[in-house]
């Protein structure tokens, strides 16, 4: 297994990302959130899974101020993302997505150019008009998991995703938006995170 770190010029920045990779033929992409990188839990445990099911794994490493982002908008954004995932995407026959809350937003914008056989929606920003539309007409397998203490999560719009067969959804009561449960013990946050990866191991089984 090799750490590929390299980065890659896109709208006039540098984007980083990282290739973790053990010659497969899988590559499952990873759009953190702004300020939780793939070091953080639900996407450094989420990894550990995917490496230890032979996928490859791209972390795509992006980070903005806050000037810079508004600049870009979801276009922006998403060419960006796609620019990192074109540098490695033609060496794999299947792709996955696991994508946390901003990164949502660029999956919600270009699942239709990479067409992955499946994709984990972690707090998915259900207040925007696209993803929300994009969930609510995906062919595309996936997975949701979300808190409803989550500024994030709209019951309203919960409920409608509901109706894609496609898509599981999992929602956790007292979750907030980093997926942990708001004034109770932090073994209780990590039994929440067990039981997505439990969740998760059986999807890649």
């Amino acid at each position: 297994m090799k750490f590929l770190k390299k980065d890659v010029k896109s709208n006039g920045k540098t984007i980083q990302y990282t290739l973790i990779t053990q010659k497969s033929d899988q590559l499952v992409i990873v759009l953190p959130r702004a300020g939780y990188t793939a070091q953080a839990p639900w996407l450094y445990y989420s990894t550990s899974l995917f490496v230890e099911k032979d996928y490859d794994v791209l972390h795509v490493n992006y980070s903005y101020t806050q000037n810079e982002f508004e600049a870009l908008g979801a276009t922006g954004f998403s060419q960006d993302v796609c620019q990192v995932i074109n540098q490695v995407v033609s060496n794999y026959k299947e792709i996955i997505f696991c994508a946390k809350s901003l990164g949502t937003l660029a999956l919600s914008h270009i699942i239709d150019e990479y067409q992955p056989s499946y994709s984990i929606w972690l707090t998915p920003l259900l207040q925007r008009d696209d993803v929300y539309q994009k969930l609510i007409e995906s062919d595309y397998r996936g997975l949701i998991v979300i808190g409803d203490e989550d500024p994030c999560y709209i019951e309203d719009r919960f409920n409608d995703i509901k109706d894609n067969s496609s898509l599981r959804l999992t929602l956790i009561k007292g979750a907030n938006h980093g997926l942990e449960l708001k004034d109770q013990h932090p073994s209780h946050s990590i039994d929440v995170l067990k039981d997505y990866l439990n969740q998760l191991d059986h999807i890649l089984c």
